[in-house]
């Protein structure tokens, strides 16, 4: 586990070692041997170089020998690093080299300084280079620049002794070895034999043999059989197989020595194929009596036929990589590989699935520091576990001092209990390891006081397994561990991939071939016994059995019998002719025949939708002419028995065609109309839709109704045809709201909804007409292009102008003046005055006297509004409240121009008055005529006789806007209205 310490404790610690353990400087004398017992703790700082609390001093050799103190079989390891109290400063000039024995002569296991790995690095003495167990170290400066050296550790520990593996097979029966080649090569056996498989490891470097180390023999090492179809045999260093079925059989074997530490060799089985025998066959197995027979047996490769062989096939399981151990390193990477040879040399990965399974059983000290990842054949890398950042795969989940497995955390090298971790994209059963480290999904352990990562469960891996997509499944498949921080260990005990194989059912095929090939004896083979193809002649009624028998390369025999029965000539039964209409069904014709014979027909017209021939019964078929012409078919059919033809029977087929139907062209109607329909083309008719027979009918239907006609002729075929009489909906049409308006407004009506428009009470649709008074109802006739019509009605009131008419008691007088106002107005509802003397307004709806009073001098103006609540209308005049005589205006509200010399002309008149002005208006606010000066009957000027421009007027209501002047130089003005009315 990592220490984080601070600088106090790392100067205390120092202090400590340098009183309490023995620290190695690279300028001492070789250690040979070395105590081990000294330096069992991995994370002690017990290494350092000649420079002291400076730098180390520039133009030195310092070499160092450090030997284990035999014979407990110890091996050295030094590890370099930048962490938990650890150094590492040597200049990219300078150089550490650590050798592989007693001197510098020994192989080079490895450099360091700050140009190769500024982090440092981890080494062990190797068993098969270095049965010593010696490290020699060589610290070597060139003087350019120095840099701070390094505090390293030195440890003796125990590492795993390898070993060989060895596998021996023999054949129930046989006597030799029969795995070829040696060891990892093939058994080839007989479905039912059963196979002796031998393990025979050697230990080199056990303590049996080197009188060192631990004890390694094959009393004290377990054994694992496993077969690629699951089946696993007992622990033991020999075992019977018997394979169940016909297959190819990956059978592995794991030895696990007490380290532990396990090694894997895989063998193979192949069972012999079961040979398809389809091509030794009969030319017929029936035949009659003394008739001869070819019967073809297998061949050799050299002959067009023979015996085949089905491909066998091995089914690929899980792959078992050996022991990895993962020593302490600071930026170390240790990988281990399976290489992939079983798939098809073309497979690659195509998705998630492909890959079940990735599984590593191992432990480690410190999750922390650690990144997993796993590349493909073609160099694609996919991480597992990422949880140091920065490092070779950025952003690292930070899994702190937690464990991977039940690991041994005291630094001495010794594996711990490995636990199994499986990662997967499709089959996981947990998150990422670093949500489930972040969820607390950890278990307690034993070894060192600690939690590990539970191991119950499939991860889902960091990286994504898509990335692997058209990597090729055949190469080497390596696992990666970057072990980025020091002062930790770990090892990998097995790891495995675990592909699809529902994917890839055959990732290894094998085809057995013959060696020998013969027909059994037989007294009714009259040639060729001594040939793969014989002739036979059975003389007696009943089965004769006939055997060929093969031999393949494994030493399997097989056997097919072939069965001749021989019987008498067959008989078919005879078969009435039939005949039908075109395109109606024939009945099937099930021909009763000899039992177990053949049966063959022929037919002489292929054009009635029968086949030329066939050889069973005929079943229903749909008749078939040529050209509305009768077709004949003549049917033959005789039974045979291999070459025993019996009588032939005969019957005819025929096909009368059908008539063809010419019913009248579809039309259309609009609705509530009719129309007639027809047929031609046969002798009687008969109409759905409840028409019946006849070859005619009137039809008023009120939708679209198609009518069907089935015709009949004189050999009762029929034919159909169809007309569709099409219901034309009549145009929605609208021919606007109701609406009420006022008399002598114009109005517009037009219609919407269809092409044409026509209307009653003699109006023109989109035309502008002044309606009369009265309620109307105007009625819109709608017609589309088709001829189909509909109506609507839009009522139209027209109100009556009103007429305000008031006549006040005075219009001038000395205050206070009363004046009493008669309403005599016509036409209105609503009427509404305005006395002008700043009483408040007054509306009312009777035709009451009004009273108002004026009680200083001045000139009011009165404003009367009659209403009927859709058209009003005002007039207004004066009272004028004086002390000296007033003007007085004599306003009449209606006048008759038609020549009676009795209101003939229009103007107002004034008494007390100076001048007049006035200006006459249509109801439009056209300008009809102006009045200059007081009333002159003599001056035309001063009056209006009803013309405009030489025209008469007409007959309606009319407005005066007015000015007058009094003799006392007061001014009035005002404005009301007046009808012209003609007289008839």
């Amino acid at each position: 586990m990592k220490k984080i310490i601070s600088l106090s404790f790392v100067l205390l610690l120092n202090l400590y070692n340098s009183i309490n353990a023995q620290v190695i400087n690279i300028t001492d004398a070789d250690q040979t041997p070395l105590t081990c017992a000294n330096f069992n703790d991995g994370a002690a700082i017990n290494f350092e170089d000649n420079g002291g609390a400076g730098n180390y001093p520039p133009l030195s050799d310092e070499t160092i020998t450090l030997c284990p103190d035999l014979p407990n079989g110890p091996k050295i390891s030094v590890t370099f690093a930048t962490n938990a109290g650890f150094s590492f400063d040597v200049d990219a000039s300078d150089t550490i080299y650590i050798f592989d024995g007693i001197d510098i002569n020994a192989p080079l296991l490895g450099k360091l300084n700050n140009g190769i790995n500024p982090n440092g690095g981890s080494y062990s003495a190797s068993f098969i280079n270095n049965p010593s167990g010696c490290l020699t170290i060589r610290f070597l400066t060139d003087g350019s620049n120095e840099g701070t050296g390094f505090g390293a550790n030195i440890s003796c520990g125990n590492p795993p002794q390898p070993f060989e593996l060895h596998i021996e097979a023999y054949i129930n029966g046989q006597g030799n070895n029969a795995l070829n080649p040696a060891d990892t090569g093939y058994v080839d056996i007989c479905l039912g034999d059963s196979v002796l498989l031998i393990a025979k490891p050697l230990f080199p470097y056990s303590l049996e043999n080197n009188g060192f180390g631990y004890s390694q023999n094959i009393d004290n090492v377990n054994f694992f059989w496993e077969t690629s179809n699951n089946w696993v045999g007992p622990n033991n260093d020999s075992i019977w197989f018997v394979p169940p079925q016909r297959s190819g059989y990956y059978m592995s074997l794991e030895i696990s020595d007490a380290f532990p530490q396990t090694f894997q060799m895989p063998c193979k089985i192949r069972v012999s194929q079961q040979p398809i025998f389809r091509t030794t066959v009969p030319e017929d197995t029936i035949i009659c009596i003394n008739q001869q027979l070819i019967i073809t047996g297998g061949a050799t490769p050299q002959d067009t036929v023979g015996v085949q062989f089905p491909p066998g096939a091995f089914l690929l399981g899980g792959t078992i990589a050996g022991l990895t151990y993962l020593p302490d390193g600071s930026g170390q990477e240790y990988s281990t590989t399976i290489n992939m040879d079983d798939f098809d040399s073309t497979l690659t990965f195509q998705n998630v699935s492909d890959l079940q399974n990735i599984c590593l059983t191992m432990e480690h000290s410190y999750l922390g520091d650690l990144e997993v990842w796993l590349t493909c054949p073609n160099g694609t890398a996919v991480s597992l576990i990422n949880s140091y950042d920065p490092g070779n795969i950025p952003g690292g989940f930070g899994g702190g001092g937690t464990f991977l497995g039940d690991a041994d955390d005291n630094g001495n090298g010794t594996p711990g209990i490995g636990w199994e971790y499986c990662f997967s994209a499709v089959n996981n059963t947990l998150g990422t390891m670093g949500d489930e480290l972040a969820a607390g999904n950890t278990l307690p352990t034993t070894i060192s006081n600690g939690t590990a990562m539970n191991p119950d469960g499939v991860y889902l891996p960091d990286g994504n397994f898509q990335d692997l997509i058209g990597c090729p499944l055949n190469g080497d498949w390596t696992i990666h561990v970057r072990d980025n921080l020091g002062v930790d260990d770990g090892y990998i005990f097995e790891w495995g991939l675990y592909f699809n194989s529902a994917l890839f059912p055959e990732m290894e095929t094998y085809v057995n071939h013959l060696v020998d090939e013969y027909w059994m004896p037989n007294p009714t083979i009259i040639s060729g016994l001594t040939d793969t193809m014989i002739v036979v002649q059975p003389n007696t009624f009943g089965d004769h059995f006939y055997t060929y028998q093969v031999i393949d390369n494994y030493g399997c025999v097989y056997d097919t019998t072939i069965t001749i029965n021989v019987t008498d000539f067959p008989v078919v039964d005879p078969v009435q002719s039939q005949t039908v209409c075109a395109d109606q069904g024939f009945d099937p014709i099930d021909f009763t025949f000899t039992d177990n014979t053949n049966l063959v027909w022929v037919n002489t017209n292929e054009d009635i939708g029968l086949a030329d021939s066939g050889f069973v019964d005929i079943p229903s078929f749909v008749g078939q002419n040529q050209g509305n012409q009768t077709s004949n078919a003549l049917i033959t059919a005789f039974a045979y028995i291999g070459g025993c033809i019996g009588q032939p029977i005969t019957f005819n087929l025929t096909v009368n065609p059908n008539p063809t139907i010419t019913a009248s062209a579809d039309d259309f109607i609009c609705v509530g109309g009719s129309t007639n329909i027809s047929a031609s083309g046969a002798n009687t008719y008969n109409w759905d839709n409840g028409l019946g027979a006849g070859d005619n009918h009137d039809v008023s239907p009120i939708d679209t109704t198609t009518y069907t006609v089935t015709g009949t002729d004189n050999n009762g075929c029929e034919g159909t045809d169809q007309v569709t009489i099409y219901i034309i909906d009549p145009p929605v049409v609208f021919a606007g709201n109701d609406t009420t308006i006022c008399y002598g407004e114009s109005l517009l009506l037009y219609g919407t909804g269809a092409d044409n428009y026509a209307w009653t009470n003699g109006i023109s649709d989109s035309v502008s007409f002044i309606p009369n008074i009265g309620t109307i109802t105007y009625t819109m006739t709608g017609s589309s292009s088709n001829g189909c019509s509909s109506q609507d009605d839009v009522v139209v009131n027209v109100l009556a102008q009103p007429i305000p008419i008031i006549t006040p008691s005075s219009t001038m007088g000395t205050p206070p003046l009363n004046v009493t106002f008669t309403n005599t107005s016509q036409n209105a509802s609503t009427y509404t005055w305005d006395f002008g003397n700043g009483s408040s307004i007054l509306t009312t709806t009777n035709l009451t006297e009004q009273n108002a009073e004026y009680s200083t001098i001045d000139v009011y103006t009165v404003v009367f509004t009659a209403d009927n609540g859709v058209c009003s209308n005002d007039t207004t005049f004066q009272i004028i409240v004086i002390n000296f005589d007033p003007v007085v205006l004599h306003i009449p509200n209606i006048f008759t121009p038609d020549g009676d010399k009795k209101n003939d002309v229009y103007t107002i008149g004034v008494e007390n008055g100076a001048e007049f002005d006035g200006q006459i208006f249509n109801r439009w606010g056209n300008l009809m005529y102006e009045i200059k000066g007081l009333y002159n009957e003599n001056d035309p000027n001063t009056y209006w006789d009803g013309t405009k421009d030489g025209k008469e007027s007409t007959e309606g209501t009319y407005f005066i806007t007015y000015a007058v002047k009094g003799l006392d130089g007061s001014s009035y003005d005002g404005h009301t209205y007046f009808h012209l009315q003609r007289k008839k």
